[in-house]
């Protein structure tokens, strides 16, 4: 399965996308701000998860810098 996330800020624009993907037979959602919001924290947590474990004490010395 392949995927695409597409922003605008013309409503009109994204209304003739969601027709022309459900014309063509792509399955497509319109999400809200907050689900956008939580797409793009997911992205951000899998981007920095490494796998290694750290003391508490070494991440709130990185997060007081």
């Amino acid at each position: 399965m392949e995927s695409a996330l597409v922003t605008t800020n013309s409503k009109n624009d994204l209304q003739l996308l969601l027709s022309l993907a459900k014309k063509i037979g792509i399955k497509s959602k319109l999400l809200t701000k907050g689900q956008l919001e939580d797409l793009g924290l997911k992205v951000a947590i899998d981007k920095g998860r490494t796998g290694r474990f750290i003391s508490s004490r070494k991440f709130i010395m990185s997060l007081e810098k």
